[in-house]
């Protein structure tokens, strides 16, 4: 009813932000560098009877970071008021959220995602993703890896930090408590599974960028390279096997950055990188596990810490999953405690 905007600051354990209650005839927006259409579904969906637009300006690296944190304020903002008057009481319409960013403003929901832009204006259809398993017929093998995926997945969609924080660890607590593991072994033989194979991996991602790097190059400027960009394009990679190409790229290119990336990807040996792949899994595990313990007995937790978490995690949690997943294909009459047992224990062989 009031058309005068209103706010609640609220802290983020990182500085001072603060949420902009308006409504639609109080809030400020230049109708004329903003896309007709999106603007008519603009209007149209904060004209809603009783309902007031959540402003949050944020800096941010993702969308997901962004939409988490704008949500937690939000509530946070709810909560302050609801204090104030105990009778009020309000809900969160998240079906649809908007970002304006200078001259380029745009909506994500769960099933569209529009992108606007000076010359810009493209419609995404969501997608429908399944849990990952491995290719068994045992019931029970599948089903615990479907538990305990099904918190991994609450820990990326909870809107809230400290949950999911909460979350990521549990995950892993699901997975090695059945075997008898306390924290410290779950963090001691995790980051020692999760470095088998990786020197082949690190080859592979590395090679993979070399060659995207040389093939988009090529294209500008041929003698940069070396090599031409047909060459490129046609060049056959087999099985993710990028040492040819590299070879070739090696005796070619007088490019510094090529020639640096090409000398590190010929110097990954498997002692070495083990080494270090398992040094970065404990340094990440152990944040984890530290930044869990500030949330359950402290009720605190590092911003920066859990975005870096967060920008890992996902990548750990796959790489867990496909060395799992091998194990049980490989071993298909054994239970899920073996395979892990058995993945711990060529881990330890490994990488002592």
């Amino acid at each position: 009813k009031n058309s005068s905007p209103g706010r609640v600051a609220q802290d983020d354990l990182g500085g001072r932000l603060t949420v902009q209650l308006t409504t639609l005839n109080a809030f400020n927006i230049n109708k004329q560098q903003y896309n007709g259409i999106l603007l008519d579904h603009f209007q149209e969906y904060f004209n809603a009877k009783n309902s007031v637009i959540a402003v949050v300006h944020l800096h941010y690296k993702t969308y997901e970071d962004a939409k988490r944190r704008a949500l937690l304020l939000v509530r946070q903002a709810l909560g302050a008021l609801k204090y104030v008057n105990q009778e009020m009481n309000g809900s969160i319409n998240q079906q649809i959220i908007f970002r304006i960013h200078g001259k380029a403003m745009g909506a994500k929901s769960e099933s569209i995602s529009t992108r606007i832009g000076s010359f810009t204006n493209t419609f995404l259809k969501g997608n429908n993703f399944t849990i990952p398993l491995p290719s068994v017929t045992n019931v029970t093998i599948l089903d615990k890896i479907k538990s305990s995926a099904n918190i991994f997945f609450q820990a990326l969609s909870d809107e809230y930090p400290e949950n999911a924080i909460l979350h990521f660890w549990r995950f892993w607590e699901a997975v090695f408590n059945k075997v008898g593991k306390n924290s410290s072994d779950i963090i001691s033989d995790l980051s020692r599974i999760l470095t088998l194979n990786q020197p082949r991996s690190s080859q592979e991602i590395l090679g993979n960028f070399i060659y995207n790097c040389a093939t988009s190059t090529s294209v500008e400027n041929e003698e940069i390279v070396g090599l031409s960009y047909k060459f490129c394009i046609d060049f056959n990679v087999s099985q993710n096997d990028y040492s040819t190409f590299v070879e070739a790229l090696k005796n070619s290119t007088d490019y510094p950055f090529l020639k640096k990336q090409v000398k590190r990807y010929f110097s990954i040996s498997h002692g070495k990188e083990s080494a270090r792949m398992h040094k970065f899994y404990t340094i990440i595990l152990w944040e984890l596990y530290e930044q869990r313990n500030f949330v359950m007995h402290q009720g605190i937790y590092c911003p920066q810490t859990l975005e870096r978490l967060q920008f890992f995690i996902r990548r750990v949690v796959s790489q867990w999953w496909a060395l799992l997943f091998d194990e049980i294909e490989r071993n298909p009459n054994s239970s899920l405690e073996e395979a892990i047992a058995n993945l711990a224990l060529r881990a330890r062989a490994a990488c002592p």
